[in-house]
């Protein structure tokens, strides 16, 4: 996948969030660049700005031990849908983030699966 590409598909997400209010910029980043060890990608924001960056683990920076397989759409989509819970942020580390995270993970399958079950563009 190409920057570009990646790009676009980013746009593609933020219309079906309805995240097109947004400036974001997504990039492919390796293992290194990304903070706190387990991480396909990460998001940081300016709430004020309604801007984001979002950093995304590059395919072939995988780790081959790593838990769970390495998606780039399904972890696009959990960064994006972090935008659209900021409303609600907790303390990093609480149960309430630990809460948070998994619903984002189960949320972003559930609509990648859906959007490539059904072919949508």
């Amino acid at each position: 996948m190409t920057d570009a590409d990646l790009a676009d598909l980013c746009a593609l997400w933020q219309k079906r969030l309805r995240l097109q209010d947004w400036d974001v910029t997504v990039r492919f980043a390796a293992w290194h660049e990304l903070k706190g060890g387990e991480r396909g990608g990460q998001v940081n924001w300016a709430v004020a700005e309604r801007a984001a960056t979002i950093d995304l683990l590059r395919p072939d920076d995988v780790p081959p031990d790593l838990l769970c397989p390495y998606d780039v759409e399904t972890t696009l989509v959990h960064e994006l849908l972090h935008l659209t819970m900021i409303g609600m942020a907790t303390a990093a580390g609480s149960p309430e983030e630990k809460a948070e995270e998994q619903a984002v993970n189960a949320i972003s399958r559930a609509l990648v699966a859906l959007a490539r079950q059904k072919g949508t563009p």
